[in-house]
């Protein structure tokens, strides 16, 4: 049997982490930021998407 404990992250303010790599303006750096994020998890790639191809969002995170 094995075990292994996953990283967990949570934010300051609690909210997702995305932001453009400031050293490359076609990389993003995301992060759903721990449980709750992660049942957000598709509404934030379909808010990716639409930042990347220039749509306007469809909601706001």
């Amino acid at each position: 049997m094995k075990s292994e404990v996953c990283f967990y992250t949570v934010s300051e303010d609690a909210k997702f982490f995305i932001q453009k790599n400031v050293d490359n303006e076609r990389e993003w750096m995301v992060s759903a930021c721990s449980g709750h994020g992660f049942k957000h998890s598709a509404a934030l790639g379909e808010y990716l998407a639409d930042r990347i191809l220039q749509k306007a969002p469809r909601f706001i995170l």
